[in-house]
């Protein structure tokens, strides 16, 4: 109808939130942080759009405390994280330990999506963005080597029909001075990965310090 509608509130007030539709026409809210900051929100909330209003789904994502995002915000379409078989995979952590996560729109249920091997450590190595290849049936995961610097970038490749997670070979140290953790990434043409955007500092100085490489991943 091209128009906008004023929600009811959100049962907990909540910056960052993720969003994902379900099947019939609803949506989860989930993740995101306090008004003011502090640790990441916990609960699952569902959206009706019959009464506009905002329910609470369940406690945890998981049925366990402590689960975190990777990545504050996704800078693509929630779309691109759907898998050929309905499901959105997601990726986050509970102290050192990385799982990738899928949601049941049908089922709206979140579960941990094991890989064998197992995920690196997060203390060892973040895996900062998860791109779902769907002409493949896979899953591309862009990790970076914790603590270093210049920063490591580290390539994995999931077959989502058996969970089986695949190092690549190659690791690519960056340019001193050129960060990517906040870069955008998308799968194009060729089976190349684009990362484009990053910053120059860290810290508390990646608002202000932005760039415009471009850099590409090849598989070969």
């Amino acid at each position: 109808t091209h128009s906008s509608t004023l929600t009811a509130n959100l049962n907990t007030a909540r910056s960052y939130p993720w969003l994902l539709p379900t099947d019939d026409g609803k949506a989860v809210v989930f993740w995101g942080t306090p008004e003011y900051g502090g640790d990441f929100i916990e609960s699952v909330e569902l959206y009706n759009p019959v009464d506009n209003n905002f329910t609470l789904l369940s406690n945890t994502m998981l049925g366990e405390t402590g689960w975190s995002p990777l990545t504050m915000r996704l800078k693509r379409p929630i779309s691109s994280q759907k898998m050929n078989n309905g499901k959105y995979l997601l990726w986050g952590h509970k102290g050192s330990i990385t799982s990738l996560i899928t949601f049941d729109p049908a089922a709206k249920s979140f579960a941990k999506f094991n890989t064998t091997p197992a995920l690196p450590d997060f203390s060892n190595e973040v895996i900062y963005d998860v791109l779902v290849d769907n002409s493949h049936n896979a899953a591309v995961l862009l990790g970076l080597k914790s603590g270093a610097d210049p920063q490591v970038l580290t390539v994995y490749v999931v077959d989502l029909a058996n969970a089986t997670l695949i190092k690549m070979s190659n690791e690519y140290t960056l340019p001193s001075g050129f960060y990517i953790n906040y870069s955008a990434n998308t799968i194009v043409n060729n089976d190349r990965i684009m990362i484009t955007g990053g910053n120059s500092l860290s810290g508390s100085q990646t608002n202000f310090s932005p760039v415009t490489k471009t850099l590409f991943i090849e598989f070969q």
